[in-house]
């Protein structure tokens, strides 16, 4: 009976030592069900109906399963027939399968449709995007996973890390922290790319957010270099607050009845006051880099995350002492 957010006590579980089998009464009518969340289980008992209950199991957030026990009346009690809890289960467990068959469906059109278009190209056009979270900050890399190196991992061409910043910085926004090209691939275009990827992860991730320049340290000429490109370049648009400013205000001051851009910037001389937004073509380009990287990592185990991730930053302190040479 038991599975996934479905009941984890039945009636006889709960009253069986108290009152004994032959003691209880049934009230084939009464359709209340006291319940808990698995973290609120030291509060008072919720009660509501059987399909309540089902809504509130199936749309949980968190929680995986829940405390439920019949509702009781009358001096010995009133309690649910058996029966009531294979209903509730099967009311769960039928909602449960439609939605994972609902998922499964458009997952399995996903694959077939980035199969097929990976399939147009050659093996060296090939590209994917993993994206990885560690230390409070997304890393998106950008690899080739038909090119296996010596270390027995993919090429990497780029990785670009975003993470929140400090204040409202326009609703939404991510810093970008670090950003680099492998030498093989560098002047070929991929740093650009890999900002736009950036500002769709945010656009998807960050509910329409955006990205911009790192407010925490200071940026390099070639990165500032980028900034002014993105901000001419028509992918990118520069997000504006529900008051219409599009410009930080660091000190609060150039718009004090708007705080949506309010923001803060430790290195004294940020590069982008802007938070810049990306089209919706780009966008679709982003999830398809994505569903290729699930589709190749889940069927030739490319890489470890935390592995992956070392070598991304391999790209970076490379290209950085290349570049303070």
């Amino acid at each position: 009976m038991n599975n996934h957010k479905l009941i984890i006590e039945s009636w006889r579980d709960f009253l069986g030592p108290m009152l004994g089998t032959e003691k209880i009464k049934f009230d084939d009518n009464h359709d209340n069900f006291y319940y808990k969340e698995p973290y609120l289980a030291s509060s008072k008992d919720n009660i509501t109906s059987t399909d309540n209950l089902v809504k509130i199991i199936v749309d949980h957030p968190v929680a995986e399963h829940f405390m439920v026990r019949p509702g009781t009346m009358g001096h010995q009690g009133k309690f649910y027939n058996w029966k009531k809890f294979k209903t509730l289960n099967s009311k769960v467990e039928e909602i449960t399968k439609q939605r994972d068959e609902a998922k499964r469906k458009k997952r399995q059109s996903r694959e077939e449709q980035i199969k097929k278009t990976l399939g147009q190209a050659t093996s060296e056009s090939k590209l994917a995007l993993a994206i990885i979270n560690k230390d409070y900050l997304d890393a998106l890399v950008l690899y080739q996973p038909t090119v296996i190196e010596r270390d027995g991992r993919p090429r990497i061409i780029g990785m670009i890390t975003v993470g929140e910043t400090t204040g409202p910085c326009i609703p939404n926004t991510l810093q970008v922290r670090f950003s680099a090209v492998a030498t093989k691939f560098q002047k070929s275009g991929f740093g650009t790319i890999l900002y736009r990827l950036a500002a769709a992860h945010a656009k998807k991730t960050e509910n329409g957010g955006g990205i911009t320049s790192d407010h925490e340290s200071s940026t390099s000429n070639s990165a500032r270099r980028r900034w002014i490109a993105i901000d001419s370049d028509p992918d990118f648009y520069k997000r504006t607050t529900s008051k219409g400013n599009s410009v930080f205000d660091y000190d609060g001051k150039k718009t004090p009845d708007d705080n949506e851009d309010n923001c803060s910037d430790s290195t004294g001389n940020a590069a982008a006051p802007h938070s810049y937004g990306v089209s919706d073509s780009v966008l679709q380009i982003y999830e398809d880099l994505h569903a290729a990287d699930i589709i190749y990592n889940k069927d030739n185990f490319l890489y470890r995350n935390d592995e992956f991730h070392k070598k991304a930053f391999g790209v970076f302190d490379r290209s950085y002492r290349e570049a303070n040479r």
